[in-house]
C-alpha cells in the first residue's frame, strides 16, 4: 500500500486540524479518514519533527538488536545441542583407501586400519 502522507507532515497535519476549521472539512481536505486521523493522533500527537525522526531512528535501532538478540538465541540452542551430543568420534567405515594396517592414512583424520 504506496502511503500518501510522509511521516514529516502527518504532525503538521494534526496541528492543522487543532486549529479552528471543522475536523471533517480537514480531513477532506488532507483525504485521509477520520480512523486514519485519530490512530495518527495516538501514535504521532504533540510531537514535532525532531522528535518523530529521533522516534524512527529508536524504532530502526530496536528492530536491529531484535534480530540481533534472535540470531544469538539460536546460536544458543545450536551450541546446546552439539555439546550434548557424543562425540567420541567418527563411526568406524571402512574406505577403498584403508584396506590393511598398512594403508595410507588418508584423509588425516581417518585412522588407518580402523575397521579391520
Amino acid at each position: 500500500m504506496k502511503k500518501r502522507h510522509t511521516e514529516e507532515q502527518i504532525p503538521g497535519i494534526l496541528r492543522e486540524a487543532e486549529k479552528g476549521k471543522a475536523l471533517p472539512d480537514r480531513l477532506r481536505e488532507h483525504g485521509i479518514a477520520a480512523g486514519t486521523f485519530y490512530r495518527w493522533k495516538s501514535k504521532y500527537g504533540g510531537m514535532e519533527n525532531s522528535q518523530l525522526r529521533r522516534l524512527k531512528e529508536l524504532e530502526r535501532e530496536n528492530e536491529r538488536l531484535k534480530r540481533l538478540v534472535a540470531d544469538q538465541a539460536l546460536d544458543i540452542v545450536m551450541l546446546k545441542d552439539v555439546n550434548s551430543k557424543n562425540w567420541s568420534g567418527p563411526p568406524c567405515v571402512a574406505t577403498p583407501w584403508i584396506t590393511s594396517r598398512r594403508a595410507t592414512t588418508w584423509p588425516p583424520n581417518v585412522r588407518a586400519g580402523c575397521c579391520d
